[in-house]
């Protein structure tokens, strides 16, 4: 029975986890440059879940700056605008909280069936 709160605990924090990211998406609509990061819930072997966050890919900086040329002086290209869309985020975010609300429920009935077993026995 322990295992079964802990397939539930795992999933309560990837739920968590996927609710953080749909936030920091939402917060970042309207920064130019920012790509959206996304969420995969993945089962382990132990049935315990797991959430992986894909970041968003960047380029690696260069250790040792270049010298400036006349290139860089040059006014630069604004920055593209962000990828969030809230038609995407909000049904996001309302699945990551309704797959919380699930297992919080779980742990509840198991927490109500260990205090109704310890009165039989107690």
């Amino acid at each position: 029975m322990i295992a079964g709160i802990n397939n539930s605990l795992s999933a309560l924090n990837a739920f968590k986890q996927s609710m953080n990211v749909t936030a920091g998406n939402i917060a970042n609509i309207n920064t130019d440059g920012y790509t959206a990061r996304r969420t995969e819930m993945t089962n382990n072997p132990d049935g315990t879940v797991a959430a992986r966050v894909d970041a968003p890919e960047s380029s690696p900086t260069p250790s040792v700056p270049p010298a400036p040329s006349d290139a860089d002086l040059a006014p630069s290209a604004p920055p593209p605008p962000s990828n969030v869309s809230l038609e995407r985020e909000i049904p996001s975010m309302m699945a990551a909280q309704r797959g919380y609300e699930a297992n919080l429920n779980q742990i509840d009935a198991y927490d109500k069936n260990m205090g109704f077993l310890l009165d039989l026995t107690g």
